[in-house]
């Protein structure tokens, strides 16, 4: 079983309340589900939805995106939501696009932040 404490730590660094996720519902289960959050298929259906200007699926994508950023204490993300409900009343792709791209980025540093401590001896 691998020590978690230092990724609890970048993780709340970077505004995700790791620590009150673990405490929930247990270490491996918060890692196991965030892992697959931000990797998952949700923010691909969103993007494509955003893209098609389907704005009804992008509505039902982004809800269930908060719900599950809820539940893993994910403040920091959560904060971009109301931007995007914003660019999906004015129906603003270029908006949306731009909210998703500040998703992307710190989906991309949770992965990486997982990824360090399965490879202590990569960097």
């Amino acid at each position: 079983m691998t020590d978690r404490s230092v990724q609890i730590k970048k993780l709340e660094q970077i505004g995700i309340h790791a620590s009150e996720g673990v405490e929930q519902c247990g270490e491996e289960s918060y890692f196991q589900e965030l892992e697959q959050f931000v990797r998952g298929q949700e923010f691909l259906r969103l993007g494509q939805a955003v893209t098609r200007g389907q704005w009804p699926a992008a509505m039902m994508a982004m809800r269930r995106i908060g719900q599950t950023m809820e539940r893993l204490k994910m403040q920091s993300m959560k904060k971009f939501l109301p931007q995007l409900q914003n660019a999906f009343a004015r129906k603003n792709t270029a908006q949306a696009k731009n909210v998703l791209a500040l998703l992307t980025q710190r989906r991309v540093q949770i992965i990486r932040i997982l990824a360090e401590e399965q490879n202590p001896a990569g960097d």
